[in-house]
């Protein structure tokens, strides 16, 4: 039996604005789950919420029925890769690794363009090659659960479709929670699925409804 996280009882404003009202949402380690969302819906809003740095005093997180506060403050339970840069820039990409205890030659092994830039400082490196790495740290992560906000950015198809199969076999052990607006990358990848639509959180186990919804245009 898996770790089950999940989340609910979810309310925040901004401005008097409801962005989130209605929101239950399940993630299961050995599973991948895609959250979809236009632009403005809350899906980075909601990554936070889950990690725990965006507190707030309506809300519900609970692993294996265990109220969870803070997730980031418990050791080995989340991870998480947020749109922006994380890793120091003054810091180089094999300290940077050795801290995620992940070995060089694996990530040379998996993405061949690292070949030769161990020894750079993280923010000499392209954006690419700055994201690609700290997705890879992430999601390699000894945590029961990481979620990846944006993690395709700046990356050429045929790193993303890598990234994917390492997915496939990092959720072996952990639970990923993935939004990125390449949603068919994110549909591919997908175990289940959740939409963001007007404040509420909705399950989604087809294209068709994403097209009802309006999230996505009809072919």
């Amino acid at each position: 039996m898996g770790d089950v996280l999940t989340i609910d009882s979810v309310i925040i404003a901004f401005r008097e604005k409801k962005v989130l009202s209605n929101i239950f949402m399940r993630f299961e380690t050995g599973s991948i789950t895609g959250i979809f969302g236009r632009n403005g819906t809350g899906k980075s809003t909601l990554m936070k919420i889950i990690f725990g740095t965006l507190e707030l005093e309506e809300k519900s997180i609970r692993i294996n029925e265990k109220r969870i506060q803070t997730p980031y403050k418990e050791e080995g339970i989340m991870g998480y890769l947020p749109q922006d840069d994380f890793v120091p820039g003054h810091i180089k990409l094999k300290t940077a690794l050795n801290i995620y205890e992940i070995d060089p030659e694996e990530l040379i092994s998996d993405f061949p363009v690292f070949n030769g830039l161990m020894n750079e400082k993280m923010k000499n490196l392209s954006g690419g090659e700055h994201r690609l790495a700290e997705c890879y740290m992430i999601l390699k992560k000894k945590a029961k659960f990481v979620l990846l906000d944006e993690p395709f950015s700046y990356l050429a198809p045929l790193q993303v479709q890598k990234l994917k199969e390492i997915m496939k076999l990092e959720k072996s052990n952990k639970g990923i929670i993935i939004t990125d607006h390449m949603y068919k990358d994110v549909q591919e990848v997908s175990d289940t699925m959740y939409l963001l639509h007007q404040g509420k959180s909705h399950s989604i186990t087809n294209e068709n409804q994403l097209i009802e919804f309006g999230y996505i245009n009809r072919k």
